[in-house]
């Protein structure tokens, strides 16, 4: 028996091994992940803008759901270890491994972006973060079976894709823009997906500006205080193209600081030459190219970022006999839902339209009516009182602005003052367009544009100004020379896009 007993003794002691210390090491590995899912979750949202940003964050949430939480010095220590190695440079390689404190030193803490070991290669994008934190411990009784020691590991995957990603475009069109005999400019960040194309070259020319004065907190995507190319306003005035650009004009130049330049067909960029990607927006890369023995540089991106803006919750259905609507001052506040095929008009013969958004359905239209004056239509939430930029464009205008919000919220997507779905393809029907000329008239449209599959069209002496943002397939803007096409994103009036955090593993 004594015998017998002391063999099958290794074969008990291993049962209870396998019982004891695999349970234990099961539920550390439990615990393990429990502390990385969150911790890569709360650094993903920085990504791609700000990789050094994301380490810290995702340390910062680590930190505080550890076994050493209640140490003081190890987040700072291990945020100086970011510091010294690592990037805010948009898309940059980010990678740092710490040792937990005194007293858990058999923890170690490993955050990358890209991520360094994912089990699908597809994750190996800036737009992934990974943390990954092991434990090595003592076994109780695997020790008698040859296995003294264990190791576990939490490992989180991490995705993002939302607003501070390619987002955050003024001005967005899947082909080209085009400009007529009057300066447009566009103020924020403008894709410009086929290039620029001047339809005259009297005073036509696209300028792409800076936003201006201080940056607010509803402007502030990153966390990001500072000056220069570190502050989100700073970041503003780019232009990205889905391929490298031919010269434009005589000037197709970039200028930090400066102003743009008018007339004969020219492109002006007002954000500091694209050298390097460090001067590009999120996910563009800076490219070189050579036209007519002169080099020029070039922000790229490809293939186009296309905006992914939920569909407005309608409130009403726009009545359409015969296929033709009216929408007016008189017009009760809310997102009508456009018939397919419906042409709706834009009537200001009474006044300004206010808190009306507009769903087209498919080959839906939207044209402005004959009309000298300056009027808006407002989207649905929209809120004057807390929209400067609004003003300030309404001002400019010389229209009195509303003193009071509009009726309902501004949830979902119901910023867009025009809405229609992408239907694809590289066909783009007209969805808006003024109709008859009217010399010198301004048409503001308060929120976004968006059109992404389709031709914003204004070939008369009708300017369009956009105070949201503006997307399109096509933009034919000719307008005139009083007063200029205009663009300026305006967070408060920008819709709400669709966001995507996710663990991949």
């Amino acid at each position: 028996m004594v015998a017998v007993t002391a063999v099958m003794s290794v074969v008990l002691i291993g049962a209870t091994a396998l019982a004891v210390d695999l349970s234990v090491n099961t539920q550390a590995k439990r615990s393990l992940q429990n502390i990385t899912d969150p911790a890569a979750l709360a650094g993903a949202r920085d990504l791609p803008s700000n990789p050094k940003q994301a380490l810290k964050d995702a340390l910062d949430v680590l930190q505080r759901n550890s076994p050493w939480s209640s140490s003081s010095t190890w987040l700072s220590t291990a945020q100086s270890a970011i510091t010294g190695t690592c990037s805010s440079a948009s898309g940059s390689t980010c990678t740092v491994s710490v040792a937990g404190p005194t007293g858990y030193t058999n923890y170690t803490a490993t955050l990358s972006s890209p991520p360094s070991t994912p089990s699908n290669s597809s994750y190996s994008s800036t737009d992934y973060l990974e943390v990954d934190l092991s434990q090595s411990s003592t076994n109780a009784f695997g020790v008698v079976v040859g296995e003294g020691s264990s190791s576990e590991k939490g490992h989180s995957i991490a995705y993002y894709a939302g607003p501070t990603g390619p987002y955050e475009y003024a001005f967005f069109a899947k082909k080209q823009a085009g400009s007529g005999n009057s300066d447009e400019h566009v103020v924020g960040d403008a894709y410009i997906g086929g290039g620029y194309t001047p339809q005259s070259k009297g005073q036509a020319s696209f300028c792409v500006l800076e936003l201006s004065g201080p940056e607010s907190s509803s402007q502030d995507t990153d966390g990001d205080t500072g000056g220069g190319q570190d502050n989100d306003q700073d970041d503003q005035g780019h232009v990205v193209f889905s391929g490298v650009p031919p010269t434009v004009g005589s000037d197709a130049s970039y200028g930090n600081g400066g102003t743009c330049s008018s007339g004969k067909g020219d492109l002006s960029v007002q954000a500091p030459t694209p050298t390097t990607s460090a001067n590009c927006p999120a996910n563009a890369t800076a490219q070189s190219y050579v036209s007519n023995g002169t080099t020029y540089y070039a922000c790229v991106q490809s293939p186009p970022p296309v905006p992914a803006i939920p569909q407005p919750t309608t409130t009403a259905s726009l009545s359409c006999p015969a296929n033709v609507g009216t929408v007016s001052s008189s017009t009760s506040p809310g997102v009508y839902a456009v018939p397919a095929n419906c042409v709706v008009s834009l009537n200001f013969a009474t006044g300004d339209i206010n808190c009306v958004s507009l769903v087209l359905g498919s080959g839906a239209s939207v044209q402005v009516l004959d009309k000298k004056n300056n009027d808006y239509i407002s989207s649905y939430g929209f809120d004057p009182t807390s929209d400067s930029l609004a003003r300030s464009a309404l001002s400019n205008a010389k229209i009195t602005a509303p003193t009071s919000a509009c009726g309902g919220s501004a949830t979902n997507s119901n910023r867009s003052v025009i809405w229609a779905a992408d239907p694809g393809g590289s066909s783009y029907p007209t969805a808006l367009s003024n109709s008859t000329t009217g010399c010198c008239s301004d048409t503001i449209f308060l929120g976004t544009v968006f059109l992404p599959g389709q031709t914003i069209s204004f070939n008369s002496n009708q300017a369009m100004e956009v105070v949201g943002e503006a997307y399109c397939g096509d933009w034919e803007v000719q307008s005139g020379d009083h007063p200029n096409p205009a663009v300026t994103y305006d967070s408060n009036g920008a819709a709400y896009v669709v966001s995507t955090l996710r663990l991949a593993e």
